[in-house]
């Protein structure tokens, strides 16, 4: 397989024309080059996010006539993930057995209840594509080149939901930036579309109008609510709204507002927003404060979302102060740690592993401390699940259990071949791999059944 990073130059581009032209900062490819602990080296490296401009007509095309051939519609019928032989890689223990797929993927993709998403640059259009634990493609629908934000989110009536942006054409604009809902598993269209200011920038369902320099700051956000794609909060310039939806009565009418306040992201229902100098956590759908936290010592101007975080659980990593991160608990509105600069959650045991200035820590669902590890110099954390974090030293990679911080021989010493480094892990155990080349499926089947066939596909109905 050649590889990707030269194709996903578009997806990090903006348009000439207005929309759609902010990379999604929680799903770039993550650097993987390592090598395990005991000594044995390989390269394990993935795409790098690159830079340049999506070219458009000089002329008065609107977006919808350039775009008008994309399969927008999420379509099932798919052909199989091509298997990927394990010969000349090594995978970790718990991982060995399965069968391997190749990821459709040029970026990390986002992972929900077993479902993974995440676009590929392909003939200058994205391709979106599902996948489940068994490595089955559920769906695949086409954006333009430049809509690659997205997210992967849940409504408050329990349903999981991938957000798409889209460029469509108006009486006002050549060029106007939408978002779809649909289904996360099945594909089917829940909501949308429904005009946003600009491109998502994330966490959650937040979206960006465009700042006043090209590739300067965004400008204004506002928030959807999951449920039904209505605005449910958005900066004004003399701080936050928040509006009434769904079949309250006052649907679209400021219900709160809030001074000197802007919006810093939407956690499933929680929107976070700084009022002065203090973090407010919002149910937006009751225009009810859940938490409000106070003398910090933190200015209201630094607090903005970590760059690329992917906490999980009920945990948010923001920035505090020019070079200083820490760990809020959103379902208390409490500060677990601070001097963070990375951190995860074991889906399988709700166990939150942080890195903390000169150590490793991991804490249970309620915020206690289990184990600390002290670290020989800058870590990052490349994946966690399976009971299992993964920590990456320079070129070293080395694994704990998150319950005890016992360090795990996850790699055969004797093995061969290139190291695959889990990167996303559901809690079932499907886990998405680095290759240098591009990324893999580990999934949840057992090799040496009849999923694979002999043309070297997974034996998925066509």
């Amino acid at each position: 397989m050649k590889s990707r990073a030269p194709l996903i130059v578009a997806m990090a581009a903006a348009l000439v024309l207005v929309g759609c032209s902010a990379p999604n900062s929680e799903s770039e490819p993550a650097g993987t080059s390592a090598a395990v602990e005991d000594g044995s080296q390989d390269e394990a490296g993935s795409n790098s996010q690159g830079s340049g401009e999506h070219q458009v007509d000089p002329d008065d095309t609107t977006a919808a006539e350039q775009y008008e051939d994309l399969l927008r519609t999420p379509d099932p019928d798919q052909d199989p993930l091509p298997v990927v032989s394990v010969e000349d890689a090594r995978l970790p223990y718990h991982l060995e057995g399965r069968v391997l797929v190749e990821g459709p993927w040029d970026v990390l993709p986002q992972e929900r209840n077993g479902t993974f998403l995440a676009p590929r640059e392909r003939d200058g259009a994205l391709d979106f594509t599902a996948v489940d634990a068994e490595g089955a493609v559920l769906w695949t629908a086409q954006r333009p080149a430049s809509c690659a934000g997205f997210a992967v989110t849940g409504s408050e009536n329990g349903q999981d939901l991938a957000v798409l942006t889209d460029l469509t054409s108006s009486e006002e604009s050549l060029s106007e930036t939408t978002a779809t809902a649909y289904d996360l598993h099945s594909g089917a269209q829940v909501w949308g579309p429904v005009p946003v200011d600009g491109p998502h920038v994330g966490p959650g369902l937040v979206f960006s109008a465009p700042g006043d320099a090209p590739m300067g700051a965004m400008g204004a956000r506002l928030v959807l609510d999951g449920a039904s794609g209505e605005v449910v909060a958005q900066e004004v310039d003399d701080g936050v709204h928040i509006l009434g939806v769904g079949d309250s009565g006052d649907s679209g009418d400021v219900v709160a507002q809030y001074d000197d306040a802007h919006i810093l992201g939407e956690y499933e229902g929680i929107v976070l927003l700084v009022e002065g100098d203090d973090l407010v956590a919002l149910d937006a759908d009751e225009a009810r404060v859940e938490w409000r936290l106070t003398e910090h010592g933190w200015k209201g101007s630094d607090l903005a979302p970590a760059a690329g975080a992917r906490p999980g659980g009920s945990l948010a990593l923001l920035q505090t102060a020019p070079g200083s991160q820490a760990a809020i608990d959103l379902s208390v509105g409490s500060v677990l740690a601070e001097d963070v600069t990375d951190m995860g959650t074991d889906p399988a045991t709700g166990t939150h592993v942080l890195v903390e200035d000169d150590h490793v820590r991991a804490y249970d669902a309620d915020g206690e401390e289990l184990w600390a590890y002290l670290l020989t110099g800058p870590t990052t954390i490349t994946g966690t699940g399976g009971v299992m974090v993964f920590l990456r030293t320079d070129e070293t990679v080395r694994v704990h259990n998150v319950l005890t911080g016992e360090v795990a021989e996850a790699y055969d010493p004797d093995g061969e071949g290139e190291i695959l480094v889990p990167a996303q892990i559901s809690a079932a155990g499907a886990t998405v791999v680095v290759a240098e080349d591009g990324y893999r499926l580990v999934t949840v089947t057992p090799d040496g059944t009849d999923q694979e066939d002999g043309d070297g596909t997974t034996g998925q109905d066509e």
